[in-house]
């Protein structure tokens, strides 16, 4: 009977391996669903302690409301209140202390002041009175039109507590203040100017929080910091004052009360609610076992579920994603080694093919990429350009019409190694040397023709680089681009400076002109967007940047800017290193 047993455990065991993922899936899921069909009863059986845990968290919500709202509506006030001093009739009673105005002057500022608070205190419904404190008349206005001599008692004790605590809301012989100095001193500084003074009304703030305490089923009241003032369940207050501190239960006349705070750091105020025991029940041993029992038993199903979970799931979409990001790094012969029947097998064998397949394409792309490249090269070797030849015959018909023979064979000299160099097919790569000694010719070409009209300055490379190998013709459509781009159309002082900066490993051939310049970002914009464009035509400096880009990478690269001369400054940036050879 029991290898009868054990036989059919291991055939079940077996069926749910040979099963798919999504149906071992959905049987985690129908095992997840049944546990928590069996916690919803076992909530039922709890809701009413969640329902009085939701009580109390409802009255504390109310009183953190009404804090709130009351913290919003001093404030209010008192903003309104700094609006006092953009008030001119005020800041000109305020600091009239030698008597200069009229009686009449006075008496009509005093009566638009009047209004003015008059309309203040009709916006706020928590206001019963508001009034106006003037050290310079010593005398007191309110928004009833009454007037009369300053309480310099008063005055004094409203100014040192704003300026000691700095809180709006002071209390003063039976009078709950929201005060505001004009100007604000500190400890030591002079008096303020005036002091605007809004009492609260005490009787609707009492009735508010009675209100409160009604709907909330509590006995509530508020206290200040200090216990100067209290509004609410004073009798309540007068037989906890002192004893509260930061106790959760209260007793009084045989009454047990679970006790609540809101703490107000803005106004320096605490509220108090006193909720009845009867009514928020404690919770049984019973529901504690039970909740015990339960929750040992939810971590340990959890804790399976996310064992399987993550053996059929996590593990393989690890593996993966593992998979994919060694061939993100480049590494494009990796395979995933497996042993699976499931989906995932289906997506192993698939990626193993698709790296395959880019591997292959890799090195396609790369071969016609090395082709193109190669193309380019001998395309710009073989490319002539027929005005400059045109020019070069016709400077030699004009030098051989004035019989100056000896500079016809210099002209000749350099045309033959000009075109001798331009259409060599040996070799993509030639030392920095020859490539500065063809430009030196190009030169020498431009010299004859212009005729004195431009200046050309070429600047020396240290010698120890004369065997850093670079790509072949790649300094002179930087300096053809100055001669027809810059002075071709000057008529005299044209100039060309040509020189190296060196930084090791970069070291930047530099070609700058005195000529009306080009647009010097919409070139480099399309010699940029040139080389994201590989299918682009190439041509001058466009085709030195792409093969800079091609032979350095990222490194190398090709500037246009102004020159100190007002013209055009293209600067070819290469990357040497001491024995370096560049390679396709």
């Amino acid at each position: 009977m029991h290898i009868k047993n054990e036989r059919l455990i291991r055939k079940a065991v077996k069926g749910i391996k040979s099963t798919t993922l999504f149906a071992r899936i959905l049987l985690m899921l129908l095992l997840a669903l049944l546990i928590f069909y069996g916690y919803s009863v076992y909530l039922n059986l709890a809701s009413q302690r969640r329902a009085d845990r939701e009580f109390m968290a409802t009255i504390h919500d109310k009183m953190q409301y009404y804090i709130s709202n009351l913290e919003s509506e001093i404030e209010r006030i008192n903003l309104a209140q700094e609006q006092f001093s953009n008030n001119i009739d005020i800041n000109l009673l305020s600091i009239d202390d030698h008597q200069v105005l009229s009686n009449y002057e006075r008496l009509t500022m005093i009566r638009d002041i009047q209004t003015y608070l008059l309309q203040f205190y009709n916006t706020n419904n928590l206001l019963k009175n508001t009034e106006l404190h003037i050290a310079a008349m010593g005398k007191t206005i309110d928004c009833f039109h009454s007037i009369r001599d300053m309480d310099r008692e008063k005055f004094q004790y409203l100014s040192e507590h704003y300026r000691e605590s700095g809180s709006v809301l002071c209390y003063y012989e039976g009078q709950l203040l929201i005060v505001k100095p004009y100007p604000v001193a500190g400890i030591g500084e002079k008096d303020p100017l005036y002091i605007a003074s809004s009492e609260i009304d005490l009787k609707t703030l009492q009735r508010q929080i009675d209100d409160l305490s009604e709907n909330s089923f509590s006995n509530m009241y508020l206290a200040s910091e200090d216990q100067s003032w209290v509004a609410g369940d004073t009798a309540l207050y007068d037989s906890t004052y002192g004893e509260l501190d930061t106790k959760t239960y209260w007793e009084s006349d045989g009454k047990k009360y679970y006790v609540d705070r809101v703490w107000s750091e803005t106004l320096g105020v605490t509220m108090y609610s006193f909720i009845p025991q009867d009514i928020v029940r404690r919770n049984s041993m019973l529901y504690t076992a039970l909740f015990g029992i339960f929750t040992a038993a939810a971590v340990l199903i959890t804790l399976l579920i996310y064992h399987q979970l993550n053996r059929m799931l996590g593990k393989p979409m690890k593996e993966l994603m593992n998979a994919f990001n060694i061939v993100k790094n480049g590494r494009l012969d990796y395979q995933i080694e497996h042993n699976r029947e499931d989906e995932f097998a289906f997506l192993y064998n698939n990626f193993n093919e698709m790296i395959g397949n880019i591997d292959v394409l890799t090195h396609e792309v790369a071969r016609q990429e090395k082709l193109v490249v190669e193309a380019e090269l001998k395309q710009l070797q073989y490319q002539i350009n027929p005005h400059f030849l045109y020019n070069s015959l016709y400077m030699i018909y004009r030098l051989a019409r004035k019989g100056e023979n000896e500079r016809i064979e210099e002209l000749a000299q350099y045309l033959g190694g000009y075109y001798r160099y331009i259409t060599r097919s040996s070799s993509k790569l030639v030392p920095i040397r020859e490539e500065i000694e063809h430009c030196r010719k190009y030169v020498n070409i431009q010299r004859i023709r212009f005729m004195g009209r431009v200046e050309v300055t070429f600047q020396e490379l240290d010698r120890k680089y004369d065997g850093f190998l670079i790509p072949v013709l790649i300094f002179q459509p930087v300096i053809e681009n100055a001669f027809e781009h810059g002075v071709e159309n000057m008529e005299s002082m044209g100039r060309i400076d040509i020189y190296f900066e060196v930084c090791e490993p970069i070291i930047r051939f530099v070609v700058e002109d005195n000529g009306e310049g080009i647009d010097g970002d919409k070139l480099q914009a399309m010699i940029e967007e040139a080389g994201r464009d590989s299918q682009k035509a190439v041509s001058g400096l466009v085709n030195v940047y792409k093969r800079i880009r091609g032979y350095f990478g990222s490194q190398g690269g090709l500037r246009i800017e102004q020159s100190r001369y007002g013209g055009t400054r293209v600067v070819l940036e290469l990357i040497w290193k001491d024995g370096m050879e560049c390679t396709i």
